[in-house]
């Protein structure tokens, strides 16, 4: 394959690197994997930290919600409360209204009995 990638590289690597390693090798190479393994045990456990904040800040959102809701529902309450007397005592003007309009009409009825009275009293006496 000269033609399609030139020549190879000099030296190969076979020449360069034994192809078995000294003892002092795989011990390193132990030591790099026990230190990936601390790092992966690090992470997880920062993972497991996050995932617990994550955990515990859900649970105070719902608990701030439910807690929200509660309060909404008793200001309604309180404003429906509110509603209902004001509706009574807009009803009791009402009522006191009607009434004070139904005497004031009886009122002037009366008069106007009274003072028809009066004027056939004197239509009489003119007589």
């Amino acid at each position: 394959h000269a033609d399609l990638s030139g020549e190879p590289a000099k030296p190969l690597g076979s020449e360069t690197c034994p192809p078995v390693y000294p003892a002092s090798a795989h011990e390193h190479a132990k030591a790099i994997l026990h230190a990936a393994d601390g790092i992966r045990s690090e992470f997880h456990l920062k993972d497991s930290r996050v995932a617990a904040d994550m955990q515990a800040a859900e649970a105070n959102a719902q608990k701030a919600q439910a807690e929200y809701r509660a309060a909404w529902k008793e200001e309604v309450k309180a404003a429906e409360a509110a509603a209902a007397e004001a509706e009574a005592e807009a009803k009791k003007l009402q009522d006191t209204a009607k009434t004070k309009a139904r005497d004031a009409r009886h009122a002037i009825d009366g008069r106007r009995l009274i003072d028809g009275d009066e004027a056939q009293r004197e239509q009489r006496g003119q007589r």
